[in-house]
C-alpha cells in the first residue's frame, strides 16, 4: 500500500489553483452537482465501443504507474480503489487516493501516475456533471497495452471517455477531530477516551481498538489493560486511508499504598510473619540492607500479602525493609519494618570454669519471656532438663547427680518465632572422670543375717555412699584408697529379708539388690515306709517319714543321682513323697535327702501276684460216692493252697497245693459214711461249694476208655484219659503199681467222662488202672520227647527297638512246622504262638496288648531260646540308630563306658538314665553315620541299663560292671 505523506494532521488537503489547459470543453454542471462538494467513490472508466460499454479499473500500480485493468463491471468494481474528486463541473482539482497519493502526469509525457500530492497543476483534473475527465494537459484519457497490464494515457485530444457518476456521491465536509481522556478506572485500570472526527473516519489508539466516527462527529473507546504509572495514548484518524488527525494523550494509575507489620505467634515453634497490604498481583519484596531475602505475590483480589521471617538464631531486634515492584518497577513508598526476637539464651550459673564437688547443681541464666530452654550435656544423650523463660526474663534447671568432672552444658533455647540460640558453659575443668564398680555382694547373692558389707573399686580419692533405695537415707560412706579400692559396711545390722542399696560415687550410681535368708532350720530325717528291705507290690511306691517343719525331701536315684520325686513336711514335721514313676519287680535303693541328710532306703518289688483261679472236677455236684476216704480233685493257680472246709462250721476238712500245672487232689481228712455232705473248696477268697451223696450201693454202670489207646506214644506233659461210665458215676487214675490216686472225675449224665493225670509225665512208659465202682481198666502208654528244635532265628523286633503300644508281632526263621512259642522271662507264661510254613517262616503275636514300658520275651523253639528286650512307646520314630558297643548284656570295667554304632548322618546320640532320664553324656554322628558317645561319669560295679536315644529313636542297653 502507499504511505500518506505530506498531509498535516487534522487539516485537509490544500491544492494551488490552476487554469485549465487550453481547448479543455467544459460541460454544465447539473443542478444537484454544480458549485457542489468534492466527490468520492470507486474509479470505474466507461469507454462506449461498438461492441458495447467497456470497463476499466484503477490501482496503483510499480514505481507509481496509475495501472487500469479491464474487465466486466463486476470484476472492475471488485478490482478499483476509491478516491476523493473535484466537483462535477469541470472544477480543477486533485484526485486524491486512499492512499493520500494523487493522480498527476509528468512534464513532457501523457502517462497517468500516482505521486504524492503537491499542489501542482499537473495534479489539477477536471470533471465534467457527465464524469467525463480532462487531463490537466487538457486531454482525454485512453487505455494503452494489454491487460491486465494496461494504463491510462491522457493524450486523446477530445475527452469522451468517462467515470461512472452512479459510484460517486458528495464527500462529507471535515469535522475538526480532538481527542481527551474522559474518565478512569483505577481498579480495573482502564480509561474511556472520547472525542470528534470527520464522520465515518477511523479512529485507533496506539495503533488499536479501531472505531468509526459516528454520523454525528463524535467517538469514545474504553482502553483497557493500562499500567501503573504514565500510560501514552497515541491517537489517530483516517478518511478514507488518509491520516486526518491525531493527538497525544496521557493517563496515570498510582499503586495501592503499601502497609506491612511484625507479629509473632503463640506457639514458639511457627516463625514471625510480616504481613499487610500492596497493589493487587504486585510482588512484594522483603530485604534486609541491600540483600533481598524473600518475595511474594498480593493477593490478585485484595492485595493481601503475608511472608514467613527465617529466624535468625540471634537476639534483638532484626530490621527489614518491605517494597512493592509493579510492572517490573519498585513503586515508591517502601515501608520498615522490625522483629523483635528478644534476647538469646544466656547460663550465669554455674560460671565457666566453676569447680563442682558432686551432687546436684543448679543452673540458672536468661533469655526471652516465654522462651523454651533444654539443658544437655555434651558427649552424652538425652536432657537434663526443661525450663520456661519467666515473665523477668530468668530461668533455672536443677539437675541431680552431676558427676565431679570435667563437663560441658549447653543450654538450647526456642524463642517466639522458632528462634534458637545456644549458650555453653564448662565446670571442673581438669578433672578426671569419676568410675564406679561394686564387687561384694553379688547381684542377687543370698547373705547370712547381721553385718552387710560393700566392696568395689573408684577413682583414687572418691567418696562412696550407701544410700537406701527407697527413702535415699545414708546407710554408709567411705573412701577410695589411693589404688582405687573401697570398702564400706552398712551402718545397721540387716534381718532376714530383700534389699536393694544404692551405690554412688558422684553422679555414678549401682543398685546392688540381694536377699538375707533366715538362720537355717536344723535339719532332722527319718524314713518310715518302705522298710528296709521290705517287699513291696508292683507300681506307685509311697515313701512316708519325719523331718523339719517346712524341709523339702527329695527322692534320688542312688546310681545317676536323678530326682525321683519330692514333696516338702508338714508343719507337724511329716512327710510323703510318691516315686514319680511305676516300679516293676526288682531290687531297688534310693536315696531320700533333706538338704545335706539323707538316708539310704533298700527294698525290693514283688513279681505281680497270678490271678487266683479254682476249678472242682471230682466229685462231680450231686455224685454218689462210697463211704470212706473221698477225694476232691481240680485245677487252681499254679502253687495255690487249696483247702477244703465245712459249710455249717468252717472247720477244716483238707489242704494240699496246685502244681505247676495248676493240678490239685485233697483227700477230705476223715472217713466219710452214708449220707449227704456239702463241702466249701477255698482259694484265697475263691470258693466252690460241692454237694455228693455218700452210699454203700452206688450205681453202677459199664466202664470203658477211649484214650490214651492202649501202647500209644504221648508227648511228655499233662495226660488226658477218656471214656463212658454210668450217668454220675466217679472215675478214679491210679498206679497199677503203686496204687496211688493220680486223678479223679466223674461221668456226666450221659455217661461221658474225662480226668486229667495230676502231674506232669516224663518220658517213660507208664501202666494205669482206671476205676469206676469196682470197675477197672488198664492201660498202658509211653511218653516220648518231642522232635528237637534245630532252628531258631528272630528277626523283628530287633534287640531294642522301639515299638507302638498294642499287639507285638514277632516274626523269624525255624524248623519247618515247628511252634515257636512267645514266653515272659519272668514267670515263663505263654505269651503267644505261631508254627513255622514251609519255608520255616513264622509270626507270633500277643496274645495280650502291651503298654508303653520296657519288655523282655523268651522266643522258643523246642529246647532253643532267644532273649529279645524291646521298648513299647507311642512316639513316632525317625531315623535310624543302632548300638554296637557295649553288647547287651556285656560285662565292661569300672569307670567312663563308651558306647559305639550307627545313626543318621550327624544326628546327636544322647545317653540317659533309665531311671531318672538324666543325661549321661552325648556325642554326634559323622557324615558316614558312625557315632561315639562316653558317659560323664564314673560307673562302679553294678548292673546298669542307659537309654541310648537319637532321632526319637530309642534303644535299652543293659550290662554288668565287673
Amino acid at each position: 500500500m502507499i504511505a500518506i505523506v505530506g498531509l498535516d494532521a487534522g487539516i485537509a488537503p490544500a491544492f494551488a489553483e490552476a487554469e485549465a489547459p487550453a481547448g479543455t470543453p467544459v460541460e454544465a454542471a447539473p443542478e444537484a452537482l454544480a458549485s457542489g462538494p468534492r466527490l468520492q467513490g470507486k474509479w470505474i472508466f466507461e469507454s462506449p465501443s461498438q461492441a458495447g460499454m467497456r470497463y476499466s479499473a484503477l490501482q496503483d500500480g510499480p514505481e507509481g504507474l496509475a495501472q487500469a485493468p479491464m474487465g466486466s463491471l463486476a470484476d472492475v468494481t471488485k478490482l478499483t480503489d476509491s478516491f476523493s474528486y473535484p466537483p462535477a463541473n469541470n472544477e480543477a482539482g486533485p484526485i486524491i487516493a486512499e492512499s493520500g497519493q494523487c493522480l498527476s502526469i509528468l512534464p513532457a509525457s501523457t502517462i497517468v501516475n500516482l505521486m504524492p500530492c503537491n499542489g501542482g497543476v499537473l495534479q489539477m483534473w477536471q470533471i465534467s456533471p457527465t464524469g467525463v475527465v480532462t487531463a490537466p494537459n487538457g486531454k482525454g484519457l485512453s487505455w494503452r497495452g494489454r491487460h491486465p497490464d494496461s494504463w491510462l494515457d491522457a493524450r486523446d485530444d477530445k475527452a469522451v471517455n468517462a467515470l461512472r457518476m452512479s459510484e460517486l456521491s458528495p464527500e462529507v465536509a471535515p469535522i475538526a477531530f480532538s481527542a481527551r481522556v474522559d474518565s478512569k478506572d483505577d481498579s480495573a485500570r482502564s480509561a474511556l477516551v472520547t472525542g470528534n472526527g470527520t464522520p465515518g473516519a477511523t479512529v485507533t489508539i496506539n495503533g488499536a481498538q479501531p472505531t468509526q466516527v459516528a454520523a454525528q462527529g463524535n467517538w469514545s473507546v474504553n482502553v483497557t489493560g493500562l499500567n501503573i504509572g504514565t500510560n501514552n495514548l497515541f491517537v489517530e484518524q483516517r478518511v478514507n486511508g488518509a491520516v486526518t488527525g491525531t493527538s497525544n494523550l496521557v493517563v496515570e494509575f498510582g499503586a495501592a499504598q503499601l502497609s506491612a507489620s511484625v507479629a509473632f505467634e503463640a506457639d514458639l515453634s511457627e516463625r514471625a510473619t510480616v504481613s499487610g497490604k500492596a497493589e493487587r498481583g504486585a510482588t512484594v519484596e522483603l530485604w534486609q540492607g541491600v540483600i533481598r531475602h524473600k518475595t511474594t505475590v498480593a493477593n490478585a483480589t485484595t492485595g493481601a500479602y503475608s511472608i514467613a521471617l527465617d529466624a535468625p538464631n540471634a537476639g534483638g531486634v532484626q530490621n527489614y525493609t518491605v517494597k512493592q515492584v509493579v510492572s517490573g518497577s519498585t513503586v515508591p513508598g517502601t515501608v520498615d519494618v522490625q522483629a523483635d526476637y528478644g534476647s538469646a539464651v544466656v547460663i550465669v550459673a554455674p560460671a565457666a570454669g566453676q569447680m563442682h564437688n558432686g551432687g546436684t547443681l543448679r543452673f540458672e541464666g536468661r533469655g526471652v519471656p516465654g522462651g523454651s530452654v533444654v539443658l544437655t550435656q555434651q558427649g552424652a544423650s538425652g536432657v537434663l532438663g526443661t525450663a520456661t523463660v519467666a515473665s523477668n526474663g530468668i530461668w533455672t534447671i536443677n539437675v541431680a547427680g552431676v558427676a565431679k568432672k570435667n563437663l560441658s552444658f549447653t543450654a538450647t533455647q526456642t524463642g517466639r518465632g522458632s528462634n534458637v540460640t545456644t549458650a555453653t558453659v564448662e565446670i571442673n575443668p581438669g578433672v578426671t572422670d569419676e568410675a564406679l564398680q561394686v564387687l561384694t555382694p553379688a547381684e542377687g547373692a543370698k547373705l547370712q543375717p547381721g553385718t552387710v558389707t560393700f566392696t568395689g573399686t573408684a577413682n583414687a580419692g572418691a567418696t562412696i555412699e550407701l544410700r537406701s533405695n527407697q527413702t535415699g537415707n545414708m546407710l554408709g560412706t567411705g573412701t577410695a584408697a589411693a589404688n582405687g579400692t573401697w570398702s564400706v559396711p552398712v551402718n545397721r545390722q540387716l534381718a532376714a529379708g530383700n534389699y536393694t542399696i544404692l551405690v554412688k560415687n558422684g553422679a555414678l550410681e549401682v543398685a546392688r539388690s540381694f536377699s538375707v535368708e533366715a538362720p537355717a532350720p536344723q535339719l532332722k530325717l527319718e524314713v518310715v515306709n518302705p522298710i528296709a528291705g521290705s517287699r513291696v507290690q508292683p507300681g506307685t511306691v509311697t515313701f512316708t517319714g519325719t523331718a523339719n517343719a517346712g524341709a523339702k525331701i527329695e527322692l534320688r536315684s542312688n546310681v545317676s543321682g536323678g530326682l525321683l520325686g519330692s514333696g516338702t513336711a508338714s508343719a507337724s514335721g511329716a512327710w510323703t513323697v510318691d516315686v514319680n514313676r511305676q516300679l516293676g519287680a526288682g531290687e531297688y535303693t534310693i536315696v531320700v535327702k533333706n538338704g545335706t541328710l539323707e538316708v539310704i532306703r533298700s527294698f525290693s518289688v514283688a513279681a505281680p501276684a497270678p490271678k487266683p483261679e479254682l476249678a472242682v472236677t471230682a466229685p462231680a455236684q450231686g455224685a454218689r460216692v462210697l463211704p470212706g476216704t473221698v477225694t476232691f480233685t481240680g485245677t487252681a493257680n499254679a502253687g495255690a493252697k487249696i483247702e477244703l472246709r465245712s459249710n455249717v462250721s468252717g472247720g477244716l476238712l483238707g489242704s494240699g497245693t496246685a502244681l505247676a500245672s495248676g493240678a490239685w487232689a485233697v483227700d477230705v481228712n476223715r472217713q466219710l459214711g452214708a449220707g449227704e455232705y456239702t463241702i466249701v473248696v477255698k482259694n484265697g477268697t475263691l470258693e466252690v461249694a460241692r454237694s455228693f451223696t455218700v452210699g454203700e450201693n452206688p450205681v453202677t454202670a459199664p466202664l470203658t476208655v477211649t484214650s490214651p489207646a492202649n501202647g500209644a506214644t504221648l508227648a511228655p506233659g499233662t495226660v488226658t484219659f477218656t471214656g463212658t461210665a454210668g450217668a454220675g458215676a466217679e472215675i478214679e487214675l491210679r498206679s497199677r503199681t503203686t496204687g496211688s490216686l493220680l486223678g479223679i472225675g466223674t461221668a456226666n449224665t450221659s455217661g461221658n467222662w474225662v480226668v486229667q493225670v495230676n502231674r506232669q509225665l516224663g518220658v517213660d512208659t507208664y501202666y494205669f488202672q482206671v476205676k469206676s465202682g469196682n470197675q477197672t481198666v488198664d492201660r498202658q502208654f509211653t511218653i516220648a520227647e518231642k522232635q528237637v528244635g534245630t532252628v531258631l532265628n528272630v528277626l523283628t523286633p530287633s534287640e531294642g527297638a522301639t515299638v507302638p503300644s498294642g499287639r507285638v508281632t514277632f516274626t523269624g526263621i525255624a524248623d519247618p512246622g515247628v511252634t515257636v512259642e512267645l514266653r515272659s522271662n519272668v514267670s515263663g507264661s505263654l505269651l503267644g504262638q505261631g508254627i513255622a510254613n514251609g519255608a520255616g517262616s513264622w509270626t507270633a503275636t500277643t496274645t495280650n496288648a502291651l503298654g508303653e514300658g520296657t519288655y523282655r520275651v523268651v522266643v522258643k523253639n523246642g529246647g532253643i531260646t532267644v532273649d529279645r528286650g524291646f521298648r513299647v512307646k507311642d512316639t513316632p520314630v525317625v531315623g535310624h540308630l543302632t548300638v554296637v558297643t557295649p553288647a547287651q548284656g556285656a560285662t565292661v570295667n569300672p569307670g567312663p563306658v563308651t558306647f559305639t554304632g550307627l545313626a543318621e548322618p550327624h544326628a546327636k546320640v544322647v545317653l540317659r538314665s533309665n531311671v531318672s532320664g538324666l543325661e549321661l553324656g552325648s556325642g554326634t554322628a559323622n557324615a558316614a553315620g558312625n557315632w561315639s558317645a562316653t558317659t560323664n561319669t564314673q560307673l562302679g560295679v553294678g548292673a546298669y541299663t542307659v537309654l541310648v536315644q537319637s532321632e526319637n529313636n530309642e534303644i535299652a542297653r543293659s550290662f554288668q560292671i565287673r
